[in-house]
């Protein structure tokens, strides 16, 4: 049996979903590089293509953090900054600075 309250959130993410929002913002979470993130109408719903992104990076990023001590991850204009995310869970001895627009949330 489903409870009132219960039925209410499933007219709800049905009507959201009939209106075209991606079911992820609908959860309020997506999953990228084996991390659950946040999601919010501010930010962009990271793709999965963008993995192969992250793939590409952390071999450069270990190699300097070997030959450096760390590296640090500038993360420009982000949404829920899941490629540094990503690469901060990847790369022991990163560490990410974040840059914004003003007046906009990440």
């Amino acid at each position: 049996m489903v409870s009132e309250k219960d039925a209410q959130r499933i007219h709800e993410a049905i009507a959201r979903r009939a209106a075209h929002e991606p079911v992820h913002r609908i959860l309020g979470s997506r999953e990228f590089y084996g991390l659950t993130l946040g999601m919010s109408p501010d930010t962009l719903e990271p793709r999965p293509d963008s993995e192969m992104i992250v793939e590409g990076l952390i071999p450069f990023a270990q190699k300097f953090v070997a030959e450096k001590g760390s590296c640090h991850l500038i993360d420009l204009g982000t949404g829920t900054g899941a490629i540094c995310l990503a690469l901060l869970s990847a790369v022991p001895g990163s560490n990410r600075c974040r840059f914004r627009p003003v007046g906009r949330r990440c």
